[in-house]
Protein backbone atom coordinates (compact mmCIF):
# COMPACT_ATOMS: atom_id res chain seq x y z
CA UNK A 1 0.00 0.00 0.00
CA UNK A 2 2.84 2.23 1.08
CA UNK A 3 4.19 1.76 -2.60
CA UNK A 4 1.06 2.27 -4.40
CA UNK A 5 0.82 6.01 -2.40
CA UNK A 6 4.52 6.65 -3.18
CA UNK A 7 3.93 5.99 -6.91
CA UNK A 8 1.23 7.94 -7.11
CA UNK A 9 3.06 11.04 -5.23
CA UNK A 10 5.80 10.55 -7.57
CA UNK A 11 3.05 10.79 -10.82
CA UNK A 12 1.89 13.61 -9.08
CA UNK A 13 5.16 15.14 -8.83
CA UNK A 14 6.17 13.79 -12.62
CA UNK A 15 2.93 15.61 -13.82
CA UNK A 16 3.35 18.90 -12.27
CA UNK A 17 7.13 19.21 -13.65
CA UNK A 18 6.20 18.38 -17.41
CA UNK A 19 3.20 20.51 -16.65
CA UNK A 20 5.37 23.47 -15.78
CA UNK A 21 7.88 23.25 -18.39
CA UNK A 22 7.13 26.22 -20.54
CA UNK A 23 8.92 24.76 -23.52
CA UNK A 24 6.56 21.93 -24.18
CA UNK A 25 3.87 23.73 -25.30
CA UNK A 26 2.94 27.04 -23.40
CA UNK A 27 5.66 29.31 -24.95
CA UNK A 28 4.55 27.71 -28.37
CA UNK A 29 0.81 29.09 -27.51
CA UNK A 30 2.12 32.86 -26.17
CA UNK A 31 4.34 32.91 -29.63
CA UNK A 32 1.06 32.45 -31.28
CA UNK A 33 -0.71 34.85 -29.28
CA UNK A 34 2.12 37.56 -29.98
CA UNK A 35 1.33 37.01 -33.79
CA UNK A 36 -2.61 37.92 -33.49
CA UNK A 37 -3.12 34.28 -33.23
CA UNK A 38 -4.92 33.85 -30.36
CA UNK A 39 -7.49 31.20 -31.63
CA UNK A 40 -4.50 29.00 -32.10
CA UNK A 41 -2.93 29.86 -29.02
CA UNK A 42 -5.38 29.10 -27.15
CA UNK A 43 -6.53 25.29 -28.97
CA UNK A 44 -2.33 24.35 -29.08
CA UNK A 45 -2.97 22.56 -25.69
CA UNK A 46 -6.16 21.20 -26.35
CA UNK A 47 -5.27 19.60 -29.63
CA UNK A 48 -2.35 18.32 -27.44
CA UNK A 49 -4.10 16.22 -25.57
CA UNK A 50 -4.44 13.26 -28.21
CA UNK A 51 -0.09 13.23 -28.10
CA UNK A 52 -0.90 11.20 -24.75
CA UNK A 53 -3.89 10.00 -24.69
CA UNK A 54 -3.07 7.57 -26.67
CA UNK A 55 -0.87 5.61 -23.90
CA UNK A 56 -4.30 4.91 -22.51
CA UNK A 57 -4.97 1.70 -24.28
CA UNK A 58 -1.81 0.30 -22.10
CA UNK A 59 -3.90 -0.01 -19.14
CA UNK A 60 -5.24 -3.16 -19.89
CA UNK A 61 -1.62 -4.90 -20.50
CA UNK A 62 0.03 -7.00 -17.63
CA UNK A 63 3.01 -6.44 -16.77
CA UNK A 64 5.84 -9.29 -16.07
CA UNK A 65 7.96 -7.48 -14.16
CA UNK A 66 8.09 -4.01 -11.87
CA UNK A 67 11.85 -4.38 -11.92
CA UNK A 68 11.80 -4.34 -15.63
CA UNK A 69 9.58 -1.17 -16.18
CA UNK A 70 12.01 0.53 -13.28
CA UNK A 71 15.40 -0.47 -15.03
CA UNK A 72 14.19 1.26 -18.34
CA UNK A 73 12.91 4.39 -16.78
CA UNK A 74 16.68 4.64 -14.84
CA UNK A 75 18.29 3.83 -18.21
CA UNK A 76 15.83 6.24 -19.92
CA UNK A 77 16.69 9.34 -17.46
CA UNK A 78 19.78 8.80 -16.98
CA UNK A 79 20.44 9.24 -20.95
CA UNK A 80 18.00 12.10 -21.25
CA UNK A 81 20.00 14.27 -18.47
CA UNK A 82 23.15 13.41 -20.01
CA UNK A 83 21.39 15.11 -23.50
CA UNK A 84 18.79 17.41 -22.00
CA UNK A 85 20.28 20.39 -23.54
CA UNK A 86 20.35 19.05 -26.84
CA UNK A 87 17.55 16.75 -27.21
CA UNK A 88 15.16 19.42 -28.98
CA UNK A 89 14.28 19.95 -32.46
CA UNK A 90 15.66 23.35 -33.62
CA UNK A 91 14.32 23.91 -37.00
CA UNK A 92 13.06 27.53 -38.05
CA UNK A 93 9.54 28.53 -36.27
CA UNK A 94 7.26 30.87 -38.98
CA UNK A 95 4.14 31.85 -36.15
CA UNK A 96 1.55 29.42 -37.46
CA UNK A 97 -0.75 26.72 -36.31
CA UNK A 98 0.81 23.91 -38.28
CA UNK A 99 4.48 25.05 -37.45
CA UNK A 100 3.59 24.79 -33.68
CA UNK A 101 2.16 21.59 -33.78
CA UNK A 102 4.78 20.21 -36.13
CA UNK A 103 7.10 21.64 -33.08
CA UNK A 104 4.90 19.58 -30.22
CA UNK A 105 4.92 16.46 -32.12
CA UNK A 106 8.98 16.25 -33.24
CA UNK A 107 9.97 17.02 -29.70
CA UNK A 108 7.18 15.20 -27.99
CA UNK A 109 8.83 11.86 -30.26
CA UNK A 110 12.39 13.33 -29.92
CA UNK A 111 11.97 13.64 -25.71
CA UNK A 112 10.13 9.89 -25.95
CA UNK A 113 7.38 11.64 -23.68
CA UNK A 114 5.23 8.92 -24.25
CA UNK A 115 7.03 6.05 -22.38
CA UNK A 116 6.58 7.67 -18.82
CA UNK A 117 2.88 7.85 -19.62
CA UNK A 118 2.61 3.78 -21.05
CA UNK A 119 4.70 2.89 -18.17
CA UNK A 120 2.28 4.84 -15.64
CA UNK A 121 -0.75 3.15 -17.41
CA UNK A 122 0.42 -0.13 -17.15
CA UNK A 123 1.41 0.55 -13.16
CA UNK A 124 -2.11 1.36 -12.18
CA UNK A 125 -4.75 3.52 -13.65
CA UNK A 126 -4.85 5.75 -10.45
CA UNK A 127 -1.19 7.00 -11.51
CA UNK A 128 -1.76 7.34 -14.65
CA UNK A 129 -5.10 9.30 -14.15
CA UNK A 130 -3.03 11.81 -11.63
CA UNK A 131 -0.28 12.57 -14.55
CA UNK A 132 -2.02 13.22 -16.81
CA UNK A 133 -4.81 15.34 -15.23
CA UNK A 134 -2.19 17.26 -13.44
CA UNK A 135 -0.32 17.49 -16.35
CA UNK A 136 -2.64 18.86 -18.70
CA UNK A 137 -4.36 21.16 -16.38
CA UNK A 138 -1.13 22.89 -15.69
CA UNK A 139 -0.55 23.13 -19.50
CA UNK A 140 -4.22 24.23 -20.27
CA UNK A 141 -3.28 27.00 -17.40
CA UNK A 142 -0.12 28.40 -18.60
CA UNK A 143 -1.10 28.24 -22.01
CA UNK A 144 -3.72 31.20 -21.09
CA UNK A 145 -0.83 32.99 -18.72
CA UNK A 146 0.80 36.36 -19.36
CA UNK A 147 4.24 36.45 -20.75
CA UNK A 148 6.20 37.28 -17.34
CA UNK A 149 4.85 34.40 -15.55
CA UNK A 150 5.70 32.15 -18.43
CA UNK A 151 9.39 33.56 -18.53
CA UNK A 152 9.96 33.08 -14.84
CA UNK A 153 8.91 29.93 -15.44
CA UNK A 154 11.44 29.16 -17.99
CA UNK A 155 14.31 29.98 -15.65
CA UNK A 156 12.92 27.34 -13.49
CA UNK A 157 14.38 25.16 -16.03
CA UNK A 158 11.85 22.23 -15.08
CA UNK A 159 13.49 19.72 -17.43
CA UNK A 160 15.72 18.91 -15.07
CA UNK A 161 12.88 18.36 -12.66
CA UNK A 162 11.35 16.04 -14.87
CA UNK A 163 14.10 14.38 -15.55
CA UNK A 164 14.93 13.81 -11.79
CA UNK A 165 11.37 13.15 -11.15
CA UNK A 166 11.47 9.99 -13.55
CA UNK A 167 14.63 8.94 -12.77
CA UNK A 168 13.43 8.71 -8.82
CA UNK A 169 10.08 6.53 -9.68
CA UNK A 170 12.39 4.11 -12.02
CA UNK A 171 14.86 4.13 -8.90
CA UNK A 172 12.20 2.94 -6.75
CA UNK A 173 10.55 0.62 -8.76
CA UNK A 174 13.57 -1.15 -8.55
CA UNK A 175 14.37 -0.78 -5.39
CA UNK A 176 10.42 -1.52 -4.30
CA UNK A 177 11.40 -5.20 -5.89
CA UNK A 178 14.12 -5.58 -3.33
CA UNK A 179 13.10 -4.82 -0.39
Amino acid sequence: MQAQILIATLSFLAGVAEGLNVYKGPLFSLYLRKFNKRVEGFLLPVLSLPLFLWTAVFVEFDIPSVTVLGVVLVIMYVVKFLVWKYNHYTGSFSPNFRTAVKWMVINYSINMEFVLPIFLAVLNITSYVIFMLTNFSLKVVFSVSNEDLLRRLAMLNMEVVSILVGLTLGLFLVASQFI
